[in-house]
């Protein structure tokens, strides 16, 4: 990672940090302790989930992840780490592929549109001592159909699962294996 890459990164993170003290400090000033409280919570969480994400060694997909958020204007993400397994060997792999599928839907997203983006770091069902990445995104997108044949010419995914939701708008789910 670049200096500058660096410097935007804590740059945000800082912003963020700063965003919730304030939250904080004007409960606490207004008496709401409850708020306080539930907001202490929200930000242990969010701390905890980030030390799961450190723990799986792939430095390189979490900066992609905790800064996802930052760069996309119109997609949204949530991640959850709910395996302890070492994926230090497949960090460029994972990245690459969140980066290619991301790719892949904001070509096919509308700008106005807000996207959701969900990635599941767990324990595989279907091999043992495997992790996956499950990743699920709904919205609205142009061609459907190029999108369902891209991801289905994908050979690196494992499962490729698109669900109408409405006109045009679908869920997607994909899983990625690491072996």
């Amino acid at each position: 990672m670049k200096e500058e890459d660096m410097i935007d990164l804590l740059r945000h993170y800082r912003h963020d940090w700063l965003n919730e003290v304030q939250l904080l400090m004007g409960y606490s000033s207004m008496g709401k302790l409850d708020k306080v409280q539930d907001k202490l919570k929200e930000v242990i969480e969010g701390a905890n989930k980030e030390r799961n994400l450190d723990r799986l060694s792939i430095p390189k997909t979490a900066i992609w992840l905790i800064s996802f958020n930052w760069r996309y204007d119109n997609f949204r993400m949530d991640y959850q780490v709910e395996t302890n397994n070492n994926l230090a060997s497949y960090d460029d792999q994972i990245h690459n592929q969140l980066e290619r599928l991301i790719k892949l839907f904001s070509s096919q997203s509308d700008e106005m549109e807000l996207y959701h983006v969900k990635i599941v770091i767990k324990e595989s069902t279907n091999k043992k001592g495997a992790t996956e990445l499950v990743l699920s995104i709904s919205g609205t997108f142009s061609h459907i159909e190029i999108l369902e044949k891209e991801l289905v010419e994908n050979q690196q995914l494992h499962k490729v699962n698109l669900s109408p939701l409405s006109n045009k708008k679908i869920q997607c789910t994909m899983t990625y294996i690491c072996n």
